[in-house]
């Protein structure tokens, strides 16, 4: 390795390709560039990390892993599958998949993410049903990729049809596939069964709290949202970021004291959570108060605003 990408203690640096690559590509020095790939493929998984939205350096890297054989290693082919993907190449992933004539469920599963991550939901179904037709197999990780897709489509029988496949195939006690489910069926506006999903899972954790709390709160239904907060808490569940959020999403539109609110606040604080979503808050409660400032809770808003946050943001504006 030339002596310039080795720090004093011979370790290369890895994040300095970029600029090195781009220059030997424009000296034309392919030689000492390929050199950088030689006999050592988690040096491209690392480039494919960092440059992975550059459609011409993922070309490049692409190149001198067929160079150096390297592509033929399942974590390269399909890293260099999404990073197609995720420089708005997918002509490019869907040549390099049917190039493949090994493939394997990783890649399968793969490159129908790609297609979901570039909008192309039909294509990823399309695939999906080549892959049961073709590959003959597909786990749970499938199952959870296509209802991502669906989340987005909103197209409630095509979740209930993957549903289904779920339970013929013995994989509704995945957490991962149920949460996605229960996520679904929120975002496709059917409350009932993503609650029915939800009640008959064995093994809840944080991540199926968050899906029911912010499902309800999507939904309208505010106070649900607020008992099943209240449920995660109970069970011994930490709260995040995220449950945080929706539930002062779902209690700013409830009629109520405000009791519970400072409570949340109070609990966000203690937690490490204070940030945007406990503003929101605030900005609520200075709604609120306004038509009864005599309790005081325009001096609390001017403080939680100014005095933590700066001169906040624009959400909290």
């Amino acid at each position: 390795m030339p002596p310039f990408l080795r720090t004093s203690s011979t370790k290369p640096i890895f994040l300095s390709f970029r600029p090195v690559i781009t220059f030997f590509n424009i000296s034309k020095s392919f030689y000492h560039a390929g050199n950088l790939f030689d006999k050592s493929p988690q040096r491209t998984l690392h480039l494919l990390k960092h440059i992975s939205s550059d459609p011409i350096l993922v070309g490049s890297i692409h190149c001198f892993s067929l160079k150096t054989n390297s592509v033929s290693h399942s974590p390269i082919h399909t890293s260099l599958l999404t990073s197609y993907a995720k420089a708005n190449d997918i002509l490019s992933s869907l040549a390099l998949f049917h190039e493949n004539s090994t493939r394997g469920l990783i890649c399968w599963n793969a490159m129908i993410n790609v297609c979901i991550l570039n909008s192309h939901f039909r294509l990823s179904f399309s695939l999906f049903k080549q892959m049961v037709e073709k590959f003959g197999d597909f786990d749970s990780t499938t199952l959870v990729i296509l209802l991502s897709a669906i989340s987005k489509t909103r197209i409630l029988k095509h979740g209930m049809f993957i549903h289904c496949i779920s339970i013929k195939k013995c994989f509704d006690l995945d957490s991962y596939l149920s949460n996605a489910l229960i996520s679904m069926y929120s975002k496709c506006g059917d409350i009932d069964l993503s609650e029915l999903v939800f009640k008959t899972m064995q093994f809840k954790d944080a991540t199926s709290y968050n899906s029911i709390i912010n499902g309800t709160m999507i939904n309208g239904l505010y106070e649900k949202s607020v008992f099943h907060f209240l449920d995660m808490i109970n069970f011994g569940f930490r709260e995040d970021e995220v449950s945080l959020s929706s539930v002062i999403s779902a209690y700013s539109n409830l009629d109520e004291t405000l009791n519970f609110g400072e409570s949340i606040h109070g609990l966000a604080i203690k937690t490490g959570f204070e940030g945007t979503q406990i503003q929101t808050l605030y900005y609520f409660i200075l709604n609120i108060k306004t038509l009864n400032p005599q309790r005081g809770f325009l001096h609390k808003m001017n403080n939680a605003r100014f005095g933590n946050h700066g001169c906040g943001n624009l959400t909290t504006w």
